[in-house]
C-alpha cells in the first residue's frame, strides 16, 4: 500500500540513542528496537533519517554521518542525498555527507540576510546549515554554489537524478538565478540547466526549484549549483539554503542529514539547541526535507 504524510518516516539518530518520530499514524515512538525497525523497512520505503551529536557526529570530515549512510548503503539503495548547505561552516564546508558535499567558491554570504528569510536557516545548531546571501545592489556573480557528488557516492548517478534548490523570496528587487548540473571534471560540461528563477515575489517566503537529470550511461562526478559559471549569474537579492539530489527512480530507500553537530556538549545541551531554534527554521527543514513529489511505499 502507499501513503502520505508530512515527514514521510523519520528517525532522530544521535551517539546517545535512537528514536523514531513521524510514524505512519502520526505517533510519536522512541527505543532503539522500535527504530532499528524502521531503519530496516528502507527496503521497502522511503526513509529519512536526522543526525545529531557532538564531535563524533562529523568526526574528522565522517564520524556517524558518513559511517551510518555507508554502512546502510551495503544492503539499502540511497534514494536522496541530505539537505546541504554550501555555505556551511563559514563557507569552509563541515564534511556533512557520504560521497557529496557543499561547495561554494566565495560566492555569497553567511550573514546580513533580512531576518525574516534569516529565521527559515538557523546555524545555531552547529554551523551546518548557513545560509548564502546577496543583498540587493550587490555586483552580480558567477561562482559556483552548490553540490558536489563524487564518484563514490551511494547515490545512483545513473539514473533520473532531481536536483533540488531551496531559496528565499523577496518582496523586492529583480533578483534571479539559473540553477544548472554540470560534470564535476575539468572541461566542466554542462549537461542540464534549469528555468531562469525570480527571486521577487509579494511577501519574504521559501519555495524550491528544480533540475531534472535525465538517465545517462555515464558515470561522472556531478555538481549542481545555484550558479554555475558560463550558465547565468546570480543576480541579487538572492538568499540560498540547501541543495539536494534525489533519484526519482527509487520508491524505496533512505536519506540521511545532520541538523545538529555541538563537539563537546551533552544531549541537554543539544535539547536545549533545539528549543533555542526558530520555529520557522525547523518547520521548513522538516517540510523541506520530503519534498519529494512521491508517496512512501511499503
Amino acid at each position: 500500500m502507499s501513503w502520505v504524510f508530512c515527514c514521510l518516516v523519520c528517525i532522530l539518530v544521535s551517539p546517545f540513542g535512537v528514536a523514531m518520530f513521524g510514524s505512519v499514524a502520526g505517533q510519536a515512538c522512541v527505543g532503539d528496537a522500535r527504530a532499528a525497525e524502521v531503519l530496516w523497512s528502507a527496503s521497502s520505503r522511503l526513509v529519512d533519517l536526522i543526525g545529531i551529536g557532538d564531535s563524533n557526529q562529523l568526526y574528522q570530515k565522517t564520524g556517524w554521518d558518513e559511517g551510518l549512510q555507508l554502512g546502510l548503503a551495503e544492503s539499502r539503495t540511497m534514494y536522496a542525498t541530505g539537505l546541504i548547505s554550501p555555505q556551511q561552516n563559514n563557507g569552509n564546508g563541515s564534511g556533512t555527507g557520504a560521497g557529496y558535499r557543499g561547495v561554494t567558491h566565495g560566492a555569497l554570504l553567511e550573514t546580513g540576510a533580512p531576518p525574516e528569510l534569516a529565521a527559515f536557516v538557523d546555524d545555531e545548531l552547529g554551523n551546518i546549515h548557513e545560509y548564502g546571501f546577496l543583498d540587493e545592489g550587490t555586483a552580480s556573480r558567477n561562482n559556483f554554489s552548490g553540490l558536489a557528488i563524487e564518484l563514490n557516492c551511494p547515490l545512483d548517478l545513473q539514473s533520473d537524478l532531481r536536483f533540488d534548490f531551496r531559496y528565499g523570496v523577496f518582496p523586492y528587487g529583480e533578483g534571479s538565478f539559473r540553477p544548472a548540473v554540470r560534470r564535476g571534471v575539468p572541461g566542466y560540461a554542462v549537461l542540464q540547466k534549469g528555468d531562469t528563477t525570480a527571486t521577487s515575489g509579494p511577501a519574504f517566503e521559501m519555495k524550491t526549484t528544480s533540475v531534472l537529470l535525465p538517465a545517462t550511461s555515464v558515470v561522472t562526478r556531478l555538481e549542481a549549483g545555484f550558479t554555475v559559471p558560463k550558465v547565468a549569474d546570480i543576480a541579487a537579492p538572492f538568499f540560498g539554503a540547501y541543495v539536494r539530489a534525489v533519484d526519482e527512480s527509487a520508491d524505496a530507500g533512505f536519506s540521511y542529514h545532520t541538523q545538529l553537530y555541538l563537539s563537546g556538549r551533552s544531549l541537554r545541551d543539544m535539547a536545549e539547541a533545539f528549543q533555542n531554534a526558530s520555529d520557522d527554521y525547523l518547520a521548513d527543514f522538516y517540510t523541506t526535507r520530503p519534498v519529494q513529489n512521491k508517496s512512501p511505499t511499503a
